[in-house]
């Protein structure tokens, strides 16, 4: 719409075809307070989206800046910064900027282009006043609690993190008690196989007993369990020395005794006779004995072996437990100082993980264990995050 020169616009006055005037009609609100003030605002947004527009508006605002001469903080495309040290830039928000971004040769001279540059500008102007007043209401909130936010949401995703390393670690131990078991039963069929490594013989042994009666014995050879004749038939002679064994039957033609080859002079009579014994006797058998010592060794080797392996097995499951209990806790701990924190969202991936891990343990019992657990944590995060309406599928 075109004014003539006389006529009065919300955005300014036209004297000429080329020249548009505008002085700002705007009230500042008032705010409350008498000292001056400081606010950090934030502002959020991607590329584009109007982060500097809003500071340059607000400096606009504050500095009675106008449409012919903007107050510029952050430089655009056509502009350059005309005031500095007025704004600290700590963060980011959204902004429509029409104003800073569009080439002012575009609508400066025409009047419905101009319109509509003016209409935003005052709007953003009166969304900065609008803004302000919100800030103004707000009270201080303290960092602490977003503090310890994070740092609970840490302990939780490093918990997690021990946690699958802690399944990790007991497959491994699992694995190697189940090698040690295995050893452990083979080592012990061998014992079993190697256990008689002792052989049973029956042996005849000759000895010397005493009797009532006299028998022909030689000096030299009675200590080797040798009669020559028992129950001899000649007079008793005690002593050595003479030929009265000439005529023993034991006694060749030769005049030498035919069981020790003696002469009769080394002959004697003596209470004695000669008997057999059969004993029994346990034979080692060397080589088998040195097999069963070492399925033996090898054996308590291996029981020693698995008897450590179970008890760092119970350890690291009764860690793993009380990590889970840890974690449970640490939930319910930023619950308290989050209610609606998304559990779900957060912990999904890191139980997920943990759900695989769980399934490459080999042991049904382990692996019930840490499925009940991963099962009692996702139930926790589905309870805590019901009043956000997510839950695990």
């Amino acid at each position: 719409m075109r004014n003539d020169n006389n006529n009065q616009s919300d955005y300014g006055t036209r004297n000429n075809d080329n020249d548009f005037s505008h002085k700002p009609t705007r009230d500042k609100i008032d705010l409350p307070g008498t000292e001056p003030r400081v606010f950090k605002i934030l502002l959020l947004g991607g590329t584009g989206t109007g982060k500097s527009t809003i500071i340059n508006t607000m400096t606009n605002y504050f500095l009675d800046g106008t449409l012919d001469e903007p107050k510029i903080v952050i430089p655009s495309k056509y502009y350059k910064v005309t005031e500095k040290g007025i704004v600290e830039i700590l963060q980011i928000f959204y902004m429509d900027n029409q104003a800073f971004c569009t080439n002012p040769e575009i609508w400066k001279d025409d009047e419905s282009e101009r319109h509509t540059v003016q209409f935003h500008w005052d709007k953003s102007i009166k969304t900065i006043g609008n803004l302000l007043k919100e800030i103004t209401k707000l009270s201080a909130t303290s960092t602490q609690a977003f503090e310890n936010m994070r740092d609970f949401r840490n302990k939780i995703k490093s918990e997690i993190v021990k946690v699958t390393q802690d399944i990790a670690n007991i497959q491994k131990v699992q694995d190697a008690l189940d090698a040690a078991q295995k050893a452990l039963q083979k080592t012990g069929d061998q014992k079993k196989s190697f256990a008689n490594y002792t052989k049973t013989e029956s042996i005849k042994l000759k000895k010397i007993v005493r009797v009532d009666y006299h028998s022909t014995v030689c000096t030299l050879h009675l200590t080797k369990d040798i009669v020559c004749h028992e129950g001899c038939g000649l007079s008793e002679v005690t002593v050595s020395g003479t030929d009265h064994f000439l005529s023993c039957y034991c006694m060749g033609s030769n005049q030498l005794c035919k069981e020790c080859g003696c002469g009769p002079k080394s002959h004697f009579h003596d209470k004695v006779k000669l008997v057999e014994e059969t004993k029994t006797m346990n034979k080692v058998l060397e080589d088998m004995k040195a097999q069963y010592d070492n399925a033996n060794q090898q054996h308590q080797k291996y029981s020693s072996d698995a008897n450590n392996y179970q008890s760092s097995l119970a350890n690291l499951q009764a860690a793993a437990n009380a990590k889970y209990e840890y974690i449970h806790k640490l939930c319910l701990d930023l619950s308290k100082i989050c209610s609606r924190f998304n559990f779900v969202d957060e912990l999904h991936a890191n139980i997920e993980s943990m759900r695989q891990d769980a399934r490459t343990i080999q042991n049904i019992n382990l692996r019930k264990n840490a499925e009940m657990e991963i099962q009692r944590l996702e139930k926790l995060a589905n309870d805590l995050s019901l009043k956000r309406g997510r839950t695990f599928k």
